[in-house]
């Protein structure tokens, strides 16, 4: 069984969404769970944004923006500095925590080499790691764990538990995050 699991489809298809709900299930089960999420931000009900927040502490920053100065990538510009000043602490801790949450492993947190490098010393570790994972870098990093990808039919936006993906803790085997199981 893998001990990584990266989940990736097209945007909005409820890659956060579902991460924050395994993160929650994870530590109802007893886990010590570290991590970030990157959720849009919207001005009058369109994407401008990302924002960056620890799933621990809740601490936010700005990932990217329309109207920002920094790497572009699509239309927008890449806060490095605020960026890794999240998910660096994070993933320097990453020996802490039973499971690392990532949302998302795409082109945007890759302008930072910091994260990059760390990201590719947690792959190599026996921390097992959740993430949402770009389709454009599914072949860069896929082989360091399985791929599951969402779509309308295994992701319900208004459903309390997405009833196409089951994922829990077990003490003998690790995570298991799989279709159909």
């Amino acid at each position: 069984m893998p001990q990584n699991y990266f989940v990736t489809g097209m945007p909005r298809s409820g890659k956060t969404t579902l991460l924050r709900r395994i993160a929650k299930r994870l530590r109802e089960q007893g886990l010590r769970v570290g991590g970030f999420t990157s959720p849009e931000e919207k001005t009058h009900g369109t994407r401008t944004g990302f924002y960056v927040q620890d799933i621990n502490s809740g601490k936010t920053a700005q990932l990217a923006d329309i109207n920002t100065d920094g790497p572009k990538v699509s239309k927008y510009h890449v806060n490095v500095k605020a960026f890794e000043g999240i998910a660096l602490p994070v993933l320097t801790r990453f020996k802490d925590y039973d499971v690392i949450i990532i949302d998302e492993i795409g082109m945007m947190e890759l302008k930072s080499q910091q994260f990059s490098d760390m990201l590719d010393a947690l792959l190599e570790s026996g921390t097992p790691l959740i993430a949402s994972l770009h389709n454009d870098l599914v072949d860069k990093y896929g082989y360091y764990g399985e791929v599951l990808y969402l779509s309308e039919d295994t992701m319900s936006k208004d459903s309390a538990i997405d009833p196409g993906l089951i994922y829990r803790y077990d003490s003998d085997n690790g995570i298991n995050l799989r279709k159909g199981v």
